[in-house]
């Protein structure tokens, strides 16, 4: 049968392909520029006072879709008259600060460092969480509706394990673990969400030749095409504290000649450390984390797709606390959300990932929320890049005058505007827009063959 292709249709098809090349520039203005709106919502929050040990936390807030986000407090529920219930919320807001739906689960005690992803299905999320000795994880929809019939379920049947490090590609998530039998070792768990009805493990990787002696200190990064990269501080052969890196192919498996030794200007010598976190720079193929040694120093480090360092430089943070900070990246921006270590009052910072450089001579005034959290999303149809900060307030003196006397009566919560987002085409040089590119000129190839 002969095909009826016109040359109207085939052009036509060409220009939809192109409106698919496009891409979003963001820029994060001068901190000094944050305008801070007080949208605490006492009768919302499940929680009224956070406690300091969320900062040791992976990850506390994701964008699931335009206008909703999910974040997840945890602490006191009734302080200072109660220090013994605690409680850990699961809240859903849209892109004013607004609670849609929440899910409290009360009388928590041992919940401890949660982590957050994303996963191939439109606003469905994953969180993963140590209790006790063992790691469990949930899969919720936008809805907070368990999904894939996961609810609290073991990734690991046995015991001691703890701090998942997770990071999601096309259809496969890596899940790095810290863990003990017998001796410690890290491991990293692939997981299979191609079925998006279920979750299967398909692959799982031990690294018992390297002496993980410095808990937490690791990342993984995973690619839309689910490939990975996992970075860890060890001991090699010799005895020697070495950063290692392994990669891994599309399908999970461990590339031949790996782990290998890196260089980095770190030096890591106590047994535990602030969790490490990967992000993607724009263009999907640049990575970032954030690494604190034993003193006032943290270590930008970034990296290509294809393994090789771009730049690694320590930062001297003398004055601010590097065992407590959140960070993430906004196009080529990053930013830094850190306590100060006289009230553990939470301050900003912009840095730039590209050439690892953050100054904090540039750093923001302080916020007047102590032992807090904050995390970034994009509201699209304003073309605004958000903010949304939770914590404890300082005093009555503060700044912001929260509360009419000193005690606490509400978890605290400011929404900034800190810049602008835009819509661009044409101009997405990354892996993904080329192949585009590529298979755009074999389908002009083809359908001018076809007519």
């Amino acid at each position: 049968m002969k095909l009826n292709i016109s040359l109207f249709s085939v052009l036509l098809f060409v220009y939809l392909l192109n409106q698919g090349i496009c891409s979003y520039t963001y820029k994060i203005n001068d901190v000094s520029t944050w305008e801070p709106i007080n949208i605490s919502d006492k009768s919302n929050y499940g929680i009224n006072y956070m406690l300091k040990d969320q900062g040791e936390a992976n990850q506390l807030s994701l964008q699931l879709t335009e206008s909703k986000i999910v974040f997840v407090t945890y602490g006191y529920d009734s302080y200072p008259d109660d220090e013994d219930t605690v409680n850990m919320q699961i809240a859903i807001f849209d892109n004013k600060g607004k609670i849609l739906k929440s899910v409290t689960f009360d009388g928590i005690i041992l919940i401890e460092h949660i982590a957050l992803s994303l996963t191939n299905v439109m606003g469905e999320f994953i969180i993963i969480y140590n209790d006790k000795d063992h790691t469990y994880y949930t899969f919720y929809d936008q809805n907070l509706d368990v999904t894939r019939n996961i609810q609290n379920e073991k990734l690991i049947s046995v015991s001691n394990n703890y701090y998942s490090n997770i990071s999601f590609g096309k259809n496969l998530m890596y899940v790095a673990l810290f863990r003990y039998e017998l001796i410690k070792f890290n491991q990293v768990i692939v997981l299979d969400l191609s079925d998006i009805t279920t979750c299967s493990t398909l692959q799982t990787h031990n690294y018992f030749s390297h002496a993980p002696e410095f808990v937490r200190a690791y990342t993984i990064q995973a690619y839309n095409d689910d490939s990975a990269i996992f970075h860890f501080y060890a001991r090699n052969h010799k005895g020697e504290n070495k950063l290692f890196q392994v990669q891994y192919d599309s399908k999970g498996q461990q590339k031949s000649e790996y782990p290998i030794e890196q260089k980095a200007p770190i030096s890591l010598t106590q047994s535990f450390y602030y969790p490490w976190r990967s992000f993607l720079l724009e263009n999907k193929n640049i990575t970032t984390f954030l690494a604190n040694d034993n003193s006032n120093t943290l270590l930008v480090y970034t990296f290509g797709k294809d393994g090789n360092k771009i730049c690694s430089e320590l930062i001297d943070i003398t004055g601010y606390n590097s065992q407590s900070y959140l960070y993430g990246i906004l196009g080529d921006q990053g930013w830094i959300y850190i306590d100060n270590q006289q009230q553990n009052e939470g301050h900003f910072l912009i840095f730039n990932p590209k050439k690892c450089q953050m100054d904090f001579k540039n750093i923001g005034e302080g916020t007047g929320l102590k032992e807090g959290m904050a995390g970034s999303f994009m509201d699209y149809d304003n073309e605004e890049i958000l903010m949304l900060e939770f914590g404890n307030s300082i005093d009555s003196s503060n700044k912001l005058r929260f509360l009419s006397d000193s005690s606490q009566k509400s978890l605290q919560a400011n929404l900034y505007v800190i810049g602008s987002v835009k819509y661009e085409k044409g101009d997405d040089q990354s892996d993904d827009a080329n192949n585009l590119r590529f298979n755009l000129w074999i389908a002009v190839i083809l359908g001018f063959y076809m007519i």
